[in-house]
């Protein structure tokens, strides 16, 4: 009689160990995997939504942060986490790079082109600006973003560097130094200091408050935007 409840015990485990294994295992089907991207794609996918990271983050990290892949397929939505990282900004000749690898993505996994939404996380949504500015002026992909958003982005390169600059002066905390330390330094070298000239930031922000300059954003006029952020004034004092 014992032994038969010890079985009769282990049932809920195994039937939670099996469902748990197909729950996984029906993730992996659905997902394609590569250099570039790792895509979770629906049997009758109706939507796509492309996703950048943080500066350091990968296709893993991004989904491990922001993880939307299980409700998204359940609406039919295809979740693609880049892995393209690392920068602040777009040079004009990685727009057009950029765009053939999201072609190739949406060639290769026959993804419907008429609903595209294009979002970032911390400078992942200043990329996603402006890419989805540049899809939106060259039509030639065929990409024209339906929706972008951004969570935390700073989308003005400017007033990133001043802000910056200010924690290195303020000494809040080490971290905050070293990382204020990083961005003043790279600025610096990159594209000078906004307070000599202010055309380098111009050029590669998504917008420029003290100036009022868009031109990074003009082409999403008729675009869906939104932005997302979390203000701490406690953690400002």
């Amino acid at each position: 009689m014992k032994k038969m409840l010890k079985y009769i015990s282990l049932i809920p485990f195994l039937f939670f160990t099996i469902f748990i294994f197909s729950q996984k295992n029906k993730d992996q089907n659905n997902l394609v995997s590569n250099e570039s991207y790792n895509l979770y794609k629906p049997n009758n996918t109706q939507a796509v939504l492309l996703l950048f990271g943080s500066f350091p983050e990968d296709a893993a990290s991004i989904e491990n942060e922001f993880p939307i892949t299980d409700l998204a397929n359940e609406k039919n939505v295809a979740v693609a986490y880049l892995n393209f990282n690392r920068k602040l900004w777009l040079e004009e000749s990685e727009k057009p790079q950029l765009a053939v690898t999201i072609k190739d993505l949406f060639i290769t996994n026959n993804l419907p082109t008429d609903k595209i939404y294009i979002g970032g996380l911390s400078s992942g949504g200043s990329l996603a600006l402006l890419i989805g500015n540049f899809l939106s002026q060259n039509l030639e992909y065929n990409l024209n973003p339906s929706g972008v958003f951004v969570v935390d982005s700073p989308i003005d390169l400017a007033a990133l560097f001043r802000i910056a600059e200010g924690n290195i002066k303020r000494n809040f905390s080490e971290a905050s130094v070293g990382e204020s330390s990083f961005l003043f330094k790279y600025f610096n070298e990159q594209l000078g200091n906004p307070n000599e000239e202010i055309a380098p930031y111009e050029k590669y922000s998504a917008f420029t408050y003290e100036t009022q300059n868009f031109q990074n954003l003009k082409e999403l006029k008729n675009t869906k935007l939104r932005f997302y952020t979390e203000p701490d004034k406690t953690w400002w004092k």
